[in-house]
């Protein structure tokens, strides 16, 4: 699990640090951060697990340049630095050791990597200049002490002395040939292939599938049809034909009323799969006459009840054409799969959790109703000044004070967000 997000010189981050629990509220205003927060992700964890710079670009939404924190004066940063640290499971780490060293890795570790602009003869190179990943807060380990190959070296070449990452065309250090080395790694960039973020659009969510290969979701919900399809045939067995559709199925028309049913339609003619509703008024209907709520809320269960998926959910904006009543209980739905994972025992081995993480941006009042306030962070802007150069405009993270907590700053020295700002949040939101 990720346990920490740390960003710095990227778009309106310096100096940014966000705790994350196995759920998270993040909200705000528009032009908060809320979306450069997940674009951080999105291009942290690609960075992380070895993707081509390019494509990890791609991802954050801008090119190489624009993604630097720009100051005031149009003055932009020279090098980005982002750190994430991971909790993992005891189980993990000793299932992948011999069992003499089962207890020999601690579960906390650490990932920073720093990225800067390279001259070249012709133009500025995007490279990562440093990276380390090693224990933390283990007296075996100190800090400071022996590194670790970071996740992005299982996809590395041995080179001589060297482990050699083609796409970024460096070395990155010399480790010792011993498979240990690589468990804590390998664990991490499992974690990392499986972050999904989602940004919804209702035209790409209602499409039909191309059949012949496995269908992953898009971040913008495409292939949600071939991505359900290969849930189904990853869970089907004797005591469950249809996979884990049905506890999907269960949950849409929970949800969403008006919906009693959908089925997946295999069309060997047109080569798709598709989606086909079933409504108190309708025996059948395709994906692009269901409503806009009705897909978000599906492709959302979708990524949720996976059993595949071992990594952070990040949805940004679930109350886009959604009833409040309706994220409501979507809300809560998903904080309970988050802490209680009991249907996944029939799918995954007993004690294996690995998934069960969801951060939620949004700036919908609902939210703050039906989370507790220590799974809620508010992101607001400020203005950072000193240091020689230019002001900044920056994202900051704010802490909720409790109910009945006199308002009071955090140990960053930012001020804690009254319940009387939270009105003016709710006021805010309605009048939008």
């Amino acid at each position: 699990m990720i346990t920490r997000i740390e960003i710095d010189g990227f778009k309106s981050f310096l100096d940014f640090a966000l705790d994350v629990p196995p759920f998270l509220a993040v909200i705000g205003r528009n032009a908060s951060g809320k979306s450069n927060l997940l674009d951080a992700l999105v291009f942290a964890a690609a960075v992380a697990r070895g993707d081509r710079l390019l494509d990890a670009v791609v991802s954050a939404r801008g090119d190489a340049t624009s993604l630097f924190h720009r100051r005031a004066d149009g003055t932009v940063v020279d090098r980005m630095r982002f750190a994430l640290e991971f909790s993992l499971s005891r189980e993990d780490l000793d299932a992948r050791s011999p069992e003499e060293d089962a207890g020999y890795f601690p579960t906390s570790w650490r990932y920073e990597v720093e990225l800067r602009l390279v001259p070249q003869p012709r133009r500025e190179v995007l490279r990562v200049v440093s990276e380390v990943f090693s224990p933390f807060g283990s007296p075996r380990f100190p800090e400071n002490g022996r590194r670790f190959p970071p996740p992005a070296v299982q996809v590395a070449t041995r080179s001589r002395d060297h482990l050699l990452i083609p796409d970024r065309e460096r070395q990155v250090g010399e480790y010792e040939d011993n498979y240990l080395d690589w468990v804590p790694g390998s664990i991490c960039a499992e974690e990392l292939n499986s972050v999904m973020v989602l940004r919804l659009e209702p035209t790409e969510l209602a499409r039909p599938s191309p059949l012949g290969h496995e269908v992953t979701l898009s971040p913008v919900g495409a292939g949600l049809a071939g991505y359900l399809q290969g849930i189904v045939e990853a869970t089907v067995s004797e005591d469950h034909p249809e996979g884990v559709l049905p506890l999907i199925k269960a949950r849409l028309t929970r949800l969403v009323r008006e919906v009693t049913d959908f089925d997946l339609v295999t069309d060997p003619h047109r080569g798709d799969v598709r989606l086909r509703f079933a409504s108190r008024h309708h025996t059948g209907f395709e994906a692009d006459q269901a409503s806009d709520g009705t897909l978000r809320i599906l492709a959302v269960l979708a990524a949720l009840y996976d059993p595949r998926r071992r990594g952070l959910l990040a949805v940004e904006e679930p109350e886009n054409g959604v009833f409040p009543e309706r994220l409501r209980d979507l809300i809560e739905i998903t904080r309970q799969e988050v802490h209680d994972r009991d249907w996944l025992r029939s799918w995954r081995a007993p004690n294996d959790e690995a998934g069960a993480q969801v951060l939620v941006t949004s700036h919908s009042p609902v939210l703050l109703d039906v989370v507790p306030r220590d799974e809620i962070v508010l992101l607001d802007n400020a203005t950072r000044v000193g240091g020689g150069v230019a002001p900044s405009a920056v994202t900051r993270p704010r802490r909720l004070a409790a109910v009945g907590e006199v308002p009071q700053r955090d140990a960053s020295g930012v001020p804690v967000v009254a319940e009387a700002e939270l009105e003016r949040f709710r006021v805010a939101a309605r009048g939008a």
